[in-house]
C-alpha cells in the first residue's frame, strides 16, 4: 500500500523564503526511514509533552522505530530536503485512526503540520468509494494545548475523553468527517 501512495510537492513564495522552508515534499515514508521519523517523534514528544518524563519517551524510541512505525501506513514530509515531519495512519472500524503527526519543533508553526495532515485527509477520502463516510480518529493529550488547538483548527471535533494506559494522562478523543469538512466549505462558499 505505501508503493501507490503519491508524492506531493509544495512550493512557497520566494518572498517568504526567511525561515520558511522552501520546497516540501510529502510521500511515504521507506522502512529505511523510521528510525529518521522515530527521532522526530522524540524530539516533538520531548517537546510537546513535558509533561511526562522525558525517560520515558526516551525508553519508547526503539519500539516507535521497529514497532509502531511498521505497522502502520506513514507519510514523511521533507522541508528543503531534510526529514522534518511525518504522520502515521491505520485503518479501523471507524475509519482510519491517525496514530500520530510529528513535526520536529524547529518547524513548529511553519505550516508544515497543516500541510501534512491535508495529505492525510485527502488520502481518506482517495481511499473510500462514498467519501461523504470517510473518518480520521485521533487522541491528544488535554495538556498539550498547542495540538488540541491545531485539530480543531483542522477541522477535528472533541468526541471524549480517555486516559493514555501508557502515561496514565488525560486525552481528548477527536473526529474528521468529510461530511462535516465539505458541509462547513460549502458553506463558506455561500454565505454573502
Amino acid at each position: 500500500q505505501r508503493e501507490t501512495m503519491k508524492t506531493t510537492v509544495f512550493s512557497t513564495l520566494p518572498e517568504s523564503a526567511g525561515p520558511l522552508p522552501s520546497v516540501r515534499i510529502c510521500r511515504a515514508a521507506s522502512p529505511k526511514e523510521f528510525s529518521t521519523c522515530a527521532d522526530i517523534w522524540l524530539a516533538a514528544s520531548l517537546a510537546g509533552h513535558d509533561f511526562v518524563p522525558a525517560a520515558f519517551w526516551r525508553e519508547q524510541r526503539t519500539a516507535m522505530a521497529e514497532h509502531y512505525l511498521p505497522s502502520a501506513q506513514v507519510l514523511l514530509l521533507t522541508a528543503d530536503g531534510e526529514p522534518a515531519a511525518f504522520a502515521a495512519t491505520s485503518p479501523n472500524d471507524n475509519g482510519t485512526y491517525l496514530a500520530g503527526l510529528f513535526v520536529l519543533p524547529r518547524w513548529w508553526g511553519k505550516g508544515l503540520g497543516r500541510q501534512l495532515l491535508e495529505q492525510v485527509q485527502e488520502l481518506v477520502l482517495e481511499e473510500l468509494p462514498d467519501q461523504m463516510n470517510a473518518s480520521l480518529r485521533c487522541t491528544v493529550y488535554e495538556k498539550n494545548r498547542r495540538a488540541l488547538a491545531f485539530y480543531a483548527r483542522m477541522g477535528f471535533a472533541p468526541t471524549g475523553r480517555s486516559i493514555c494506559p501508557h502515561t496514565n494522562e488525560p486525552q481528548t478523543d477527536m473526529l474528521w468527517t468529510a461530511a462535516h469538512t465539505v458541509h462547513d466549505k460549502a458553506a463558506a462558499t455561500c454565505r454573502p
